[in-house]
């Protein structure tokens, strides 16, 4: 059998180790620390006015009773904003009304003065309809009236001092734009619990209903 000579001239050479293997190599013996996470960036909260109507308000209603009612009222309120979610945004708004109080009964109507509210609402507003031109929101509200300045009549006269309100409507605006003001009109059905005083008062625990119109700008 004829045997294979090497001259001294030839040298054996290893082969070359691929680069991926070294790169995982090099990952396992040194590996880079973890990068945290960054933290979503929380966006700032925006101030916000408005300025409201109500109108159609309903406060007492019944059989052999007269009928207590507001037709049109007028309000302010500020607040703060911020959007939580891709498509929501809550907020707080602290706000005032003032509105006359009528009583009506067999066909006679008289006025028993001006009911005013104070009060604290937290806002939720999602977003609906969002078009090049228009936008639309869904929104809803809840919170607390401090009532005064009607007491001479029910259900003012035996109703207690705070009073709790929720409401839900609709906003129509221009879609938002970074650096501009935003422009909202807003329709709210609006009810307040008119909760009695004492055990003994001369009505009925109820909601008084009424329909809130506004102008709100957010910056």
């Amino acid at each position: 059998m004829a045997r294979i000579r090497l001259s001294p001239s030839a040298s054996l050479s290893p082969r070359p180790v691929p680069r991926t293997a070294l790169t995982l190599l090099a990952a396992l013996m040194f590996p880079l620390p973890l990068r945290a996470q960054s933290a979503p960036e929380q966006l700032p909260w925006r101030f916000t006015q408005v300025a409201m109507a109500s109108v159609s308000g309903t406060f007492l209603e019944g059989p052999r009773i007269a009928t207590v009612s507001s037709p049109v009222g007028a309000g302010l309120g500020i607040g703060l904003q911020r959007r939580v979610r891709p498509r929501l945004e809550t907020g707080v708004i602290l706000r005032a009304l003032v509105s006359p109080v009528r009583a009506t009964e067999a066909g006679a109507s008289w006025s028993l003065g001006s009911l005013r509210e104070v009060g604290a609402v937290g806002t939720a507003s999602v977003d609906g309809y969002t078009g090049q031109r228009v936008a639309l929101r869904l929104e809803g509200a809840a919170g607390i009236a401090v009532l005064s300045g009607v007491d001479g009549a029910l259900p003012f006269s035996e109703l207690a001092v705070i009073s709790p309100s929720v409401e839900a409507g609709v906003a129509l605006g221009a879609p938002p734009r970074a650096g501009r003001r935003e422009w909202w009109f807003t329709a709210r059905a609006n009810t307040l619990r008119l909760g009695r005083a004492s055990a003994n008062a001369g009505f009925t625990e109820g909601w008084g209903s009424r329909v809130l119109l506004g102008v709100r700008t957010v910056r």
